[in-house]
């Protein structure tokens, strides 16, 4: 007696790989969240201050940076990574090459965001925002940057 297959080339593997990426997804916004903490942390008790844009004032005066944004904006950034891996995986004939080159350029012009934005905040406060734009870069190259398919 045959054993019924899928109707559909998607239904066939999805799950589990679709799964996994997700899972890796998780542990990349985990590790960029731990050190970029840390890194907030150890630049705080060393006497740095970051000031960022009060999006509550309305004059456009500054507020410091807060450890609970810090991890949201890292979290953001690895869920974001993560749809756009899962959309090269499905759509893109060179998935880890799309996906890597695209990472570095976002990582590059994320750069400018600290200069522009933050523009209150030091020299050293807005290398520690780019040191922090490097974490979760990396974290998401680290995690989510090996080669898999959606079809396994």
């Amino acid at each position: 007696m045959a054993t019924p297959t899928p109707t559909t080339p998607a239904a066939a593997g999805t799950t589990r790989p679709t799964r996994r990426l997700w899972v890796r997804g998780l542990l990349a916004a985990l590790a960029a969240v731990v050190v970029n903490v840390v890194l907030f942390l150890v630049a705080g008790a060393a006497g740095l201050e970051v000031l960022v844009p009060d999006p509550a004032a309305a004059d456009g005066s500054s507020a410091p940076l807060v450890v609970g944004a810090v991890a949201v904006a890292s979290v953001v950034g690895v869920v974001a990574a993560t749809v756009g891996r899962w959309v090269h995986l499905r759509f893109t004939r060179w998935p880890e090459a799309v996906f890597t080159v695209g990472v570095l350029v976002l990582l590059v012009l994320s750069f400018a965001q600290p200069f522009l934005v933050a523009v209150d905040a030091s020299t050293a406060a807005r290398l520690l925002l780019c040191l922090m734009h490097v974490v979760v870069a990396a974290a998401v190259l680290l995690f989510l940057g090996r080669r898999e398919t959606l079809t396994a």
